[in-house]
């Protein structure tokens, strides 16, 4: 999201364009609203790549007059596709450029938790958006978020975990080897530094730079010319919503105040009286009371990430550097498989408190409201 962004501008297309590359999309919606030109990048992929893939005339008109270019897609879809849809994809591309594929890599014990977390994000979660055993307006039962785990954890598990224990394969590995399987010129983006240490704009740098050699875009990146401001599409914690949902259950929240509202409100509570709720599952065990997967599972989530990377980096390396290196970056990571303990929060006199000085107002204008507008209809009448 951040490259997509980043890229959706006048001013680094018009680099790009000096050294004869284009950009072809994706630009996100939030990219729009800072000045994109989605109507000269959109790339005309199907989005939900149905269809065999999507090669529709849009596509095809679009790299036929573009043969003299070089291009750049941005389309983190297609490390899902099947092998034939790459055949499909490869024998309309090749004939006009050489394809080559870059896939992003991240090391297993991040990409993880940041999947389950982005499958139920509110937005493409339903049953998140009504109270446990309620109907959304769409007739969908609300539902209680589970944090992240390995098991019991319905399609992710059985659609994204079990797979990856079976295989012993990163999911970057596996796209990989389809991608070459069919002839594709095909090859890992392993960045050189941890990509939560670094700032985004670097990656934009290693991307520029050493893969793809813009010259233009790269100097005008190292001299500060051109300072890349893309939007962040981080992974977000949903402990918000566990925590809004046991204080329902305790009779803390009416069922009046919908679901979301009351997630914000508890995330006012630790932005007010703490630090944001990341902060406090990264950074603090004294302030708020936390949950983590207990040490069975994270040296299982552990033992996993470090077949899956060595599979994919030991060759022609030291393997023992490799794997310090990488337990080392799993301990410094392994806040992500915490989050708050919701039952003892909601037992803590300060969070009712708050509670009630933050939704009873809110309740009580809503009835004001709502008896209002009866007696101006009636007047009316």
């Amino acid at each position: 999201t951040y490259l997509q962004t980043a890229l959706c501008k006048d001013e680094p297309l018009s680099y790009l364009r000096r050294d004869n590359w284009e950009y072809l999309g994706t630009c996100p919606g939030r990219a729009q609203e800072r000045g994109a030109i989605p109507h000269n990048i959109h790339h005309f992929f199907d989005p939900n790549l149905e269809n065999g893939l999507g090669l529709n005339e849009k596509f095809k008109n679009k790299i036929k007059k573009k043969r003299d270019k070089n291009l750049l897609v941005i389309f983190e879809a297609l490390a899902g596709i099947s092998p034939a849809q790459i055949m499909r994809l490869r024998d309309f591309i090749q004939p006009f450029f050489h394809m080559r594929v870059l896939v992003a890599y991240r090391p297993l014990y991040e990409w993880l938790p940041s999947k389950y977390n982005s499958w139920h994000k509110h937005a493409r979660n339903p049953s998140a958006r009504a109270w446990p055993g309620e109907l959304t307006p769409m007739n969908i039962t609300g539902k209680v978020l589970l944090p992240f785990d390995l098991d019991d954890r319905g399609k992710f598990t059985e659609e994204v975990v079990k797979p990856i224990e079976t295989s012993r394969m990163h999911i970057t590995h596996s796209t990989l080897l389809a991608y070459q399987n069919q002839g594709v010129d095909a090859e890992v983006i392993h960045l050189p530094f941890s990509s939560h240490s670094h700032k985004e704009g670097e990656y934009m740098d290693y991307l520029m730079c050493d893969l793809l050699n813009a010259s233009a875009l790269c100097d005008a990146l190292k001299k500060g010319a051109f300072i890349p401001s893309g939007a962040k599409n981080p992974s977000k914690s949903f402990d918000g919503d566990v925590i809004a949902v046991a204080a329902y259950q305790a009779g803390l929240i009416p069922k009046a105040v919908e679901r979301n509202v009351a997630a914000r409100i508890v995330i006012d509570f630790f932005d007010e009286t703490v630090q944001s709720l990341s902060q406090s599952t990264k950074d603090s065990t004294e302030m708020w009371p936390i949950k983590c997967l207990d040490d069975k599972k994270l040296k299982r989530i552990y033992k996993l990430s470090w077949d899956t990377h060595c599979k994919l980096f030991c060759q022609g390396s030291d393997p023992k550097a490799e794997e310090q290196h990488h337990f080392e970056a799993f301990e410094q990571n392994k806040y992500r498989f915490c989050g708050a303990n919701a039952e003892r929060i909601v037992a803590d006199k300060n969070f009712t408190t708050f509670l009630q000085q933050r939704l009873w107002p809110r309740m009580n204008d809503a009835r004001a409201s709502v008896g209002g507008s009866r007696r101006r209809k009636g007047k009316r009448i």
